[in-house]
């Protein structure tokens, strides 16, 4: 076993190997050989192991994971191509049902398809449909249609006027065999008249005798109605007797309960009057209780005062009294002070001396103190006057600087105020032109939608000569009356008899005469007729209300 010598500082085992060689000491680091262990290659990795063991389990655990997870994958793989499985079957009938539904979801699509279609065809025919019939609705066609009409009343007249004559032709040399028939047929329908006539009377006598036996049956069927009608009249007699009856008993009971009830509130009213009476006396005799009370408490205040008078009265007999002996005691002592009085003053008169003389130098000082403080006041006054100039000046400084900053205000505001004007009057200028470009382009939009419209009416009237032209071959083929279709044809639209106005998009107006007739130019009135209300009143005619508007 091959030995490993390691150097183990700060290790648990000491001591030395077996097997150390002198060089590989000599040549080793400067360490102490009593703190080196030597280990060998097993136990080495067995510490290695011990410390590392967690990570070794846990890389353990994830190499068996992902073999599992590996060995999952394939086996999936190989096992998902397989039919005879049952998730291979389901896997199939899933590709089976989507197959399926992709197909069913395509054959959807071309019926969308085909429905979108023939939806666009129903809205396309819808559309066609609309549009001949607005078509129809014009002024025009109206007036082609009603003139057509008139062409086909026209030629259904002149039919019915050439059946007539041909009918009266065919019928001339057929009299005689018409009134020989006519004859024969009267006398064969008077014989068939008389058997019916007979077969009638055979069926009236039956019809009377069963109405007979009708009339008897409803006759004893109304006597016995009627009779049980008066019975049953009877019957509700007797009830409404005994209704009214048992009503007026209940009407009396209510009336007596009524008296009953009013006696018993009128009784009640007198017992609460004489309550209320009770109540009365009772507060009465309380007020005058409260007015006894009242009476007998002034008294007793009119007492008090009386005896505070006294009291009073001789409190100051009392007082003067002891006035009068301090008077006499204080005489007593005036008497004894006299010869002290004399003392006292001349005593007074010389402190009365002493306090002049203090009192004039008190003056003098009180004077020149005056006299300084006067001073005093006349420089502070100076003083404040000169701060009260400066500060006048400094006040004049600060308006003439206020001034000076209203007027820079004042000009600025003026020059705002201009530039404001310019921009209005520039945002002005804007406008108008805006207003004439905006004119300019509704003119130019007018003008393309007359153009258009000039076109559209155009194509209107290509179509319309191209359906009148159609209407004429086909009434011509039918040999009808022509004029009043050729006059519909006509060029311009609006059914008036003025002048075709190509400037007017190709209308026909129509002129009023603007007199008593109301006619329509250029025709006239020969006859002189008075119009009752405005001249358009009159312009409507059979004609018109017919449809027959040419």
């Amino acid at each position: 076993m091959a030995t490993t010598t390691l150097a183990v500082t700060h290790g648990r085992r000491r001591g030395t190997t077996k097997d150390i060689h002198q060089e590989d000491i000599s040549n080793g680091s400067e360490t102490d050989a009593r703190q080196v262990a030597i280990v060998t290659n097993n136990e080495w990795t067995r510490i290695k192991d011990s410390l590392t063991r967690k990570q070794q389990e846990e890389e353990k655990v994830r190499r068996e994971r992902s073999e599992r997870i590996r060995m999952h994958e394939t086996s999936r793989n190989i096992v998902k191509h397989w039919e005879n499985t049952i998730e291979g079957q389901r896997q199939k009938k899933l590709q089976s049902k989507r197959i399926r539904e992709e197909k069913e979801e395509e054959e959807k699509k071309k019926v969308d398809v085909e429905e979108a279609k023939f939806q666009a065809q129903k809205r396309k025919e819808a559309i066609e449909h609309a549009k001949t019939l607005q078509y129809y609705q014009t002024d025009r066609v109206k007036g082609f249609h009603g003139a057509l009409l008139l062409t086909e009343v026209l030629r259904e007249r002149d039919a019915q006027v050439e059946y007539k004559k041909k009918k009266q032709e065919s019928m001339k040399g057929r009299d005689v065999i018409y009134v020989e028939k006519a004859r024969e047929d009267y006398e064969k329908g008077l014989l068939d008249d008389h058997e019916q006539a007979a077969k009638r009377v055979a069926a009236n006598k039956t019809v009377a005798d069963f109405q007979k036996q009708q009339i008897t049956e409803r006759r004893d069927a109304f006597d016995k109605l009627r009779h049980e009608d008066i019975q049953e009249g009877k019957t509700i007699q007797q009830d409404v007797s005994e209704f009214y009856k048992k009503r007026t008993e209940l009407e009396e009971k209510k009336h007596q309960e009524k008296i009953e009830l009013q006696q018993t509130l009128l009784k009640a009213l007198d017992e609460k009057k004489e309550i209320e009476a009770m109540k009365k006396r009772d507060e009465e005799e309380q007020d005058e209780e409260i007015r006894l009370f009242v009476e007998a408490k002034k008294k007793m205040m009119r007492m008090r005062k009386e005896q505070e008078r006294a009291l009073f009265k001789q409190f100051q007999d009392y007082q003067g009294s002891m006035v009068g002996r301090l008077a006499k005691q204080m005489q007593t002592k005036v008497d004894d002070e006299d010869k002290r009085i004399a003392e006292v003053q001349g005593e007074t008169e010389t402190k009365k001396k002493l306090a002049m003389k203090a009192k004039e130098q008190q003056l003098a000082e009180r004077q020149k103190a005056i006299h300084e403080h006067r001073a005093e006041m006349m420089a502070e006054n100076r003083g404040k006057k000169k701060e009260e100039e400066e500060r006048d000046i400094e006040m004049l400084k600060q308006r003439i600087e206020l001034d000076m900053k209203f007027r820079r205000d004042m000009m600025e505001k003026e020059k705002k105020k201009r530039e404001t004007a310019r921009e209005l009057s520039s945002f002005r200028f804007e406008q108008i032109e805006q207003r004439h470009s905006v004119e300019e382009q509704l003119r130019a939009e007018r003008a393309e939608f007359d153009k258009k419209r000039a076109e559209s009416l155009k194509t209107e009237e290509e179509q319309f000569k191209a359906y009148a032209a159609e209407v004429l071959q086909e009434a011509e083929k039918s040999n009808s009356c022509m004029k009043p279709l050729q006059a519909a044809v006509r060029a311009g639209a609006g059914g008036g008899r003025g002048p075709h106005f190509d400037g007017l998009q190709g209308l026909r107006p129509s002129f009023q005469a603007m007199d008593e007739t109301g006619v329509q130019l250029p025709s006239y009135c020969q006859q002189r007729r008075r119009v009752q209300g405005r001249p358009s009143d009159q312009l409507g005619s059979t004609q018109k209300r017919m449809g027959f508007t040419w």
